[in-house]
C-alpha cells in the first residue's frame, strides 16, 4: 500500500463542524470559510485601493 496517500485529507477531515464553522480557526489549525472569505475581501479592498492609489500616480 501506498503511504503517500496517508497525509491527503479525506472530506471528512476538511468539513468544518457547526462548533468551528464561526469564522475561526479550527483544532487542526485550518481557516474556516467566513474567516477565509473575509480575508479575501479584505485583500481585494486592499488591491483595489492600491491599483487606484498607482493610477492616480501614473
Amino acid at each position: 500500500m501506498d503511504e503517500r496517500n496517508d497525509d491527503n485529507p479525506t472530506s471528512e477531515d476538511t468539513v468544518a463542524s457547526p462548533e468551528e464553522s464561526r469564522g475561526v480557526h479550527s483544532e487542526a489549525g485550518r481557516l474556516d470559510m467566513p474567516a477565509l472569505a473575509s480575508c479575501l475581501q479584505t485583500g481585494q479592498n486592499v488591491l483595489q485601493v492600491v491599483s487606484q492609489k498607482s493610477t492616480q500616480n501614473a
